[in-house]
């Protein structure tokens, strides 16, 4: 009776054993994690937009005028929050959602070339600063791959990203004219540096991101997170607006309050080529922040 008892014994004590053992070597992984995070962004650089006519008029034998108006992105801010739901230890799905804004200089480059009748040539060229801004909001559903040990986790992911953006920009462009003086002896000429304008314009679009990332775990549930990531989403082609009014010439002091309306809107339309330009929101970004993982479990 006494052996029965002791083997029972020894026998609870080797299930117990092997029971822990299995406890402990059986992976642990979070389950939920969630983050929010700041960043530093910079769009691509929007296309280029060109303007050129030619004319003649009386004393003028030929007049040629361009400007050509670049842009180039600043890099912007932003911040965003993400929630990801993991399978296991190294799959999972993460939902991102972040907001963020830049600057664009734009600078339109005006050359003015003008032939007279006795074959006097006179060229002029100005540049006039210009303003612009994107904003986008993205939307970010991904697969994650994680690779964790005790103190450190390494991440990628990528997915389908929704953009929601807002572009806005004014520039210049130079528009030539030309009028007899008011004792009719003389023909004045000068350029006038007319008002371009692209109304704030909103649209959605669908792409893609890519990134990458590295997780250095502070605590049991707390992590500072370092990421990079890029974001490809398709050209938006946006037209210039004409800003009517009344403006001075730029060279000679002349010509002033000279009007700029319909009949000079409809002279560029079919004489000159106002170029739309393309809008370009894919980006890449570096971001950092914090990350709450839930408790680690045990899967039996």
């Amino acid at each position: 009776m006494k052996r029965a008892i002791c083997f029972f014994l020894l026998l609870l004590a080797a299930a117990g054993t092997a029971a822990a053992q299995y406890y402990f070597d059986y992976p642990k992984y979070s389950r939920f994690e969630a983050g929010i995070f700041a960043f530093g962004w910079r769009p691509m650089n929007s296309g280029p937009t060109t303007y050129a006519d030619s004319w003649h008029d009386r004393l003028l034998l030929s007049v040629y005028e361009s400007t050509l108006i670049s842009q180039k992105t600043s890099i912007g801010a932003g911040a965003g929050a993400s929630f990801g739901l993991f399978f296991n230890r190294t799959l999972g799905t993460e939902v991102l959602v972040e907001t963020s804004a830049s600057d664009l200089k734009t600078t339109a480059g005006m050359s003015a070339f003008w032939t007279w009748a006795d074959r006097r040539f006179i060229q002029q060229d100005a540049a006039w600063p210009g303003t612009g801004r994107l904003k986008t909001t993205k939307i970010a559903l991904n697969i994650v791959n994680r690779f964790s040990n005790l103190r450190r986790a390494w991440t990628v992911s990528g997915g389908l990203t929704a953009f929601r953006n807002t572009f806005s920009a004014e520039s210049w462009f130079g528009f030539g004219v030309s009028k007899m003086s008011d004792d009719g002896q003389f023909q004045l000429m000068d350029i006038l540096k007319v008002g371009l304008r692209v109304p704030e314009t909103r649209w959605w679009a669908l792409g893609a991101d890519l990134g990458a990332g590295l997780t250095l775990k502070l605590s049991e549930r707390l992590g500072l997170k370092l990421e990079v990531r890029g974001f490809y989403c398709p050209l938006k082609g946006v037209s210039w607006s004409f800003v009517q009014g009344r403006y001075d010439g730029v060279f000679y002091g002349q010509i002033l309050g000279e009007p700029f309306g319909e009949d000079s809107v409809e002279f560029v339309t079919n004489a000159g080529t106002l170029s739309t330009f393309d809008v370009k929101p894919s980006s890449f970004r570096l971001g950092i922040g914090l990350t709450w993982s839930s408790v680690p479990i045990v899967e039996y």
